[in-house]
C-alpha cells in the first residue's frame, strides 16, 4: 500500500502603527507624518510518502519520507512622508529571515509468534536552518542530525489481558507559531 499527501500553507500580513522606542517612549516624530511598518510572512510546505508491504504472513515492514521546508521573515522600519507624498523608509529598524528544511526517513518492522509480537524501527531525520537578521554581522547557519530509533514488544495472556513494553526516542522542536 503506497500512501502520499502534501500540503502548503502561509501568510503574509502588513501593519502600521506609530513609533514609539524600544522602551515605549515617543521617538519624537509627528504622528501624522511618520508610521512603523511591519511585513511579516511565513510559508511552509511539507510532503509525505508512506509504503506498507507485507515481508511474511504477520511480518509486515512499513516505510516512508517526510519533507518540511518553512520560510519565515519580518521588516520593520519607520516611514515619514506628509500627506501629498508616498512614503519613504527613513529607518530601517531591521529585517528577519528565518529558513529551514526537515528531512525524515523511516523504517518499521513488526513481527508476530504466537501470543507475543514484536515491533522496531528506526527515524532518521536532518534539519538544516539559516537565519538571517540585520543587527547580526553575519547569518547564523543550524544543522542537526538523529537517529530515533524505538522497539515494542507485547505478550497477550488473552481474557483480554495484555503486557506491553516500549522504548522511543523523540524529538520536539517549536513550530515558531505565534499563541
Amino acid at each position: 500500500e503506497l500512501r502520499y499527501g502534501a500540503n502548503g500553507s502561509g501568510f503574509d500580513t502588513d501593519s502600521r502603527r506609530t513609533p514609539f522606542s524600544l522602551s515605549g517612549e515617543d521617538m519624537g516624530l509627528a504622528p501624522e507624518l511618520t508610521q512603523v511598518r511591519s511585513d511579516d510572512d511565513d510559508d511552509a510546505l511539507s510532503f509525505q510518502v508512506d509504503l506498507a508491504r507485507p515481508l511474511a504472513a504477520r511480518t509486515p515492514l512499513d516505510v516512508g519520507y517526510r519533507g518540511n521546508f518553512r520560510a519565515a521573515g519580518n521588516d520593520l522600519g519607520v516611514d515619514f512622508h506628509t500627506p501629498d507624498e508616498e512614503p519613504q523608509l527613513v529607518h530601517d529598524q531591521g529585517r528577519f529571515r528565518y529558513d529551514e528544511d526537515y528531512h525524515a526517513a523511516y523504517a518499521s518492522l513488526d513481527q508476530g509468534v504466537g501470543n507475543l509480537a514484536l515491533q522496531a524501527g528506526l527515524r532518521a531525520e536532518r534539519v538544516t536552518g539559516t537565519n538571517v537578521a540585520t543587527p547580526l554581522p553575519s547569518a547564523i547557519s543550524t544543522e542537526d542530525t538523529r537517529f530515533l530509533p524505538s522497539a515494542n514488544l507485547a505478550y497477550q495472556f488473552g481474557q483480554g489481558r495484555q503486557l506491553r513494553l516500549s522504548y522511543s526516542n523523540r524529538v520536539q522542536r517549536p513550530s515558531g507559531r505565534r499563541s
